[in-house]
């Protein structure tokens, strides 16, 4: 499958970017560009109710999917000394068989004043079967965390007393993208 790249253009400013699959019709991505002038300085809505917008927004385009938000941040337009109201960013991870994806998923902007859509990514591309399901889990997280605190020590030995584990958790390494049977395997996202 090729990619159909657009833009669309107000006067001579492009005001969207995207791409579209040339297969399915499907819009794999956009972004709106926000115009700074008549917007206030502070964001109207606040991530909770961006995030409702987002999942609506997935939701609509896509159907009913498994997928979970793991973060989202909020982007001001303007500076510290001339703030001016943004966007929020929306990260969403695809989940299959309740654990999620390490990259495919989607990335949602909602504007922070009136609630449109300003960014959309899908980066969802492997089939169901392509994800190796285990029955028995063969490397426990505090062997994970050993393992990464250990290999940390032998390449920075000096670094290693600031050393902190933030974070543990099983993900899929869908990267890349694959459409064979169990070639997607489970991995520990230290």
């Amino acid at each position: 499958g090729g990619i159909w790249n657009f833009v669309l253009v107000k006067g001579s400013d492009p005001t969207v970017t995207g791409t579209m699959d040339a297969g399915t019709g499907l819009i794999r991505s956009f972004t709106h560009t926000l115009q700074k002038t008549g917007r206030p300085a502070e964001p109207v809505l606040d991530l909770s109710a961006a995030q409702k917008i987002a999942d609506r927004y997935i939701s609509d385009q896509n159907g009913p999917v498994s997928i979970n938000m793991s973060n989202g941040r909020y982007f001001p337009l303007g500076s510290a000394s001339d703030p001016v109201a943004g966007q929020y960013v929306l990260d969403y991870n695809r989940i299959v068989s309740s654990i999620p994806c390490d990259t495919e998923g989607f990335v949602v902007g909602v504007d922070a004043v009136n609630g449109e859509i300003t960014a959309y990514e899908r980066n969802w591309n492997s089939p169901e079967i392509a994800f190796s399901v285990i029955s028995e889990q063969r490397v426990l997280k505090r062997e994970a965390t050993y393992a990464v605190l250990k290999k940390a020590q032998e390449t920075f030995p000096e670094s290693v007393s600031g050393l902190r584990i933030t974070s543990a958790e099983m993900r899929w390494k869908d990267l890349p993208p694959s459409d064979r049977p169990g070639s997607i395997p489970l991995a520990w996202k230290v």
